[in-house]
């Protein structure tokens, strides 16, 4: 394997070149996505702000998470948003419901589309 890829780590133009990583319709697709996606986060944001200083939130946080008790709401927002960011949102789960799959079967596409939040 390694005598063959030999030339193309040499420098040399690889036979057959690599495709682009991302389509001119998946560049579109992601940029109109992100642009709803900015619109609605920013509208959701206040409303979850309140949340996270609601009376009810902060009872259950003391309880279970005393130093996470203790950030503002726009902190924990912030730390939520990381942890989105760094978020793993599919891998390998197959597309047919009952497709053989290594992984096991405990999530595919339709079971995904059943719900409006990320199973995790």
């Amino acid at each position: 394997l390694l005598l063959l890829a030999a030339p193309w780590l040499a420098g040399a133009a690889p036979k057959f070149p690599l495709p682009p990583l991302r389509t001119p319709v998946q560049l579109a697709t992601s940029a109109r996505r992100g642009a709803e996606a900015k619109v609605a986060s920013e509208a959701a944001t206040p409303h979850v702000l309140a949340f996270f200083a609601s009376e009810g939130f902060a009872e259950v946080f003391r309880d279970c998470c005393p130093e996470a008790a203790k950030l503002s709401p726009r902190a924990l927002l912030e730390s939520l948003r990381a942890e989105v960011r760094a978020a793993e949102y599919a891998h390998a789960f197959p597309v047919a419901t009952h497709a053989a799959h290594a992984g096991g079967h405990h999530f595919n596409v339709k079971l995904g589309e059943e719900y409006k939040f990320l199973l995790n």
